[in-house]
């Protein structure tokens, strides 16, 4: 169960590494923001995607926090509501076209 307030963060869209179970955030995309160092210890809805022509597209939905790892942003899945690979954890080692988005709310 999520006990910590989920925040809204307005217009984060950027791309992403995936390194360790972790989603690392890295540019904006299309002039939208990425997380900063400000959203660290904030509980985020997320929706992370890869489209790649050669795979299926994989996508998830969960809910989030946010922390400083070694000098980087990254977001630690706290949940997974729903996904491409049966409501579970996607594993998205291997991408192509990622994209990260905060969304205004997901039901947990």
């Amino acid at each position: 169960m999520i006990h910590n307030p989920i925040h809204i963060i307005d217009n984060i869209y950027c791309s992403f590494n995936y390194i360790d179970n972790l989603f690392v955030p890295s540019n904006g995309i299309n002039g939208y923001n990425t997380l900063t160092l400000a959203d660290v210890g904030k509980t985020i809805s997320y929706l992370a995607r890869d489209t790649n022509d050669a795979h299926v597209d994989r996508w998830e939905i969960g809910i989030g926090e946010i922390n400083d790892t070694h000098g980087f942003i990254s977001v630690k899945r706290l949940q997974v509501i729903a996904s491409s690979y049966h409501n579970q954890e996607v594993d998205f080692t291997e991408v192509s076209n990622s994209s990260l988005c905060e969304i205004g709310r997901a039901h947990v």
